[in-house]
């Protein structure tokens, strides 16, 4: 029997998994979730589950309609999100089209989310959207320059409960599991640390890509302090202690729900 979580807003509490490529966003965010289930949480995975159960047209599809209901969803700050992602001034044309769509189809789809009662779990979300953005920026800091405007208009498109999972991984061992990544066949190619990775580039882009994450974490922080989202920092640096780390994070999301222990 699934619990009742009618003590969050409107039933309901979404969580993000934040961190470089490599980090294990995704495999401890699907670890996590069977962990809820496991424990009689009613959980959804949004984002894994268009991005591994769908045909590529019906993914670009489903995402695109997303996108137009995240789109209509922002008109008081619609203007300010287009002008921020022109400002981040992209290095690629396809990036700026490709994050782009991203960046809104994650905004409806947690809108979405946060009116469906249970806990909605998303291997990548808006603060990954961001840090996209500062990542493929031609100039990293400019994007970020006006704190106050962006923490506002942050705040405006985040879901009613918000969980951010902070994964802290360092460089050798980022640039080790990525490595796995092109050797073997999962998703394999499919990160830009990855191809820069194949050219002998990795090093200047692991740097720019840790510059623009220390971005997105003081951002984080700061609508942490104003009690806007919950902020949770994972090591996870040892993949052996990958079921310890979604135990814990487990525990964390049904004690913020008020679940009582199994």
């Amino acid at each position: 029997m699934e619990h009742d979580l009618g003590g969050t807003a409107g039933g309901s509490l979404v969580l993000e998994f934040l961190g470089l490529p490599g980090s294990g966003k995704s495999r401890l965010s699907q670890m996590v979730a069977g962990e809820l289930r496991s424990r009689g949480v009613a959980v959804s995975e949004p984002t894994f589950t268009i991005s591994t159960t769908r045909p590529v047209t019906s993914r670009l599809a489903r995402k695109l309609r997303y996108a137009l209901d995240g789109g209509r969803g922002i008109p008081t700050n619609g203007h300010y999100w287009t002008r921020w992602i022109l400002a981040s001034r992209q290095r690629e044309l396809a990036d700026l089209g490709r994050h782009s769509l991203n960046w809104y189809y994650v905004v409806g789809m947690m809108r979405r989310c946060g009116a469906v009662p249970g806990v909605h779990v998303f291997d990548q979300g808006l603060f990954q959207a961001l840090w996209s953005f500062g990542y493929g920026a031609s100039a990293p800091t400019a994007a970020m320059a006006d704190g106050t405007a962006l923490r506002h208009n942050m705040a405006a498109v985040l879901p009613p409960r918000l969980v951010v999972v902070r994964l802290e991984v360092s460089r050798p061992v980022i640039v080790e599991r990525l490595t796995e990544r092109i050797n073997g066949e999962w998703r394999s190619g499919r990160s830009r640390l990855e191809r820069h990775l194949r050219t002998g580039t990795v090093e200047p882009a692991l740097a720019r890509a840790a510059s623009a994450l220390q971005q997105i974490d003081r951002l984080a922080c700061e609508l942490e302090q104003r009690q806007r989202i919950t902020l949770v920092q994972v090591d996870n640096e040892d993949l052996a202690a990958l079921h310890t780390n979604a135990a814990a994070l487990a525990d964390t999301i049904t004690d913020l729900l008020g679940v009582p222990a199994a």
